[in-house]
């Protein structure tokens, strides 16, 4: 093999090797894309359910569903006084 053959066929290999990086690179972009919508979809799906779940209006045995409406309770209470430490703060100022 001559010496611009074996320099063709090395260019050749890394276009390939290239074009499969770029079609891997738009797949995992694609299956991101994807990914983000689905969780914007089962956000979608917490706040339509949360308030039902608070006014026990829907009921569940789930323990995960539990621990995070407690989870929820408690920094609804922390951002509740921080809140309440900054209308302080702007208070103080005027």
């Amino acid at each position: 093999m001559s010496f611009l053959e074996r320099l063709r066929s090395s260019a050749i290999n890394a276009s390939e090797v290239a074009r499969r990086q770029t079609s891997r690179v738009v797949l995992e972009l694609q299956a991101s894309r994807i990914e983000s919508d689905i969780r914007k979809q089962k956000t979608k799906i917490g706040e339509a359910l949360y308030p039902l779940l608070v006014r026990n209006e829907l009921e569940t045995e789930n323990s995960a569903v539990a621990r995070a409406l407690k989870r929820i309770e408690v920094l609804l209470e922390q951002l509740s006084e921080i809140e309440s430490e900054i209308e302080d703060l702007i208070k103080k100022e005027n």
